[in-house]
């Protein structure tokens, strides 16, 4: 799951990113600082956005976000209150008033996990492969990985390679899919046996786990095996 860091003062950004990444250190970030970056940047399941940057409204770039993804999570972050009821139409999750508690900040984007996670999966996935955009069902995916700049959808009936972004794919990949390492998103329904490097697949594929994701791994994959028994 990824949350962009939209925010024009970089000791800002930079604090909402530490305590972020302290608190939910399997929740992937990335920080960006102006409208033009936002809207080039990845597509990310949470947004963390100041309504007044130096280039941009923040409601009109949350406006873009929500025709694009209904699903994302916006998060707004103002140092003026009167600013937030300009906001309603693009039905954000909360408001975040400077200068930003932490204990708040962490129950906002604690909520903004569980939402996302409520949200609704879908079915298929799309890859842009040249000019084509070809549409995949999401149940033959066994694993991804990032080879060089490209990406290998290792699938029930084939291999796939497309040039593209993980970040992007992930977003796509919710419920049982994790990103076990930088390179590797694997589907928890196919796992055969893991340990605390490597993953093995019913199809005798293997993938790898980084050492700081083993934990949230196995606390994803045990929930995932929990809901699947109930």
């Amino acid at each position: 799951m990824l949350i962009t860091i939209c925010e024009d003062e970089p000791l800002i950004a930079q604090k909402l990113e530490h305590i972020i990444h302290q608190a939910f250190p399997s929740l992937n970030t990335q920080c960006v600082s102006s409208g033009e970056a936002l809207l080039t940047s990845e597509k990310a399941n949470i947004y963390l956005l100041d309504i007044q940057l130096i280039d941009a409204n923040g409601v009109e770039l949350a406006k873009q976000i929500r025709a694009e993804q209904p699903h994302a999570q916006i998060i707004f972050i103002t140092a003026y209150e009167q600013y937030v009821f300009d906001a309603f139409d693009v039905e954000p999750l909360h408001y975040l008033v400077k200068p930003i508690d932490e204990q708040k900040l962490k129950s906002v984007v604690q909520r903004a996990i569980v939402k996302c996670e409520e949200a609704p999966v879908q079915q298929t996935f799309n890859i842009q492969v040249g000019q084509e955009t070809t549409v995949l069902n999401i149940a033959d995916l066994y694993f991804a990985e990032v080879q060089g700049r490209n990406i290998t959808l290792h699938l029930a009936d084939q291999i796939l390679t497309y040039s593209g972004r993980m970040t992007h794919l992930e977003q796509q990949l919710q419920g049982a899919f994790f990103r076990s390492h930088r390179s590797y998103i694997v589907h928890f329904k196919y796992i055969q046996r893991y340990n605390q490097t490597t993953i093995t697949f019913t199809n005798g594929k293997i993938a790898y786990i980084a050492r700081n994701r083993y934990k949230p791994f196995l606390q994803a994959f045990t929930a995932f095996l929990h809901e699947g028994i109930t």
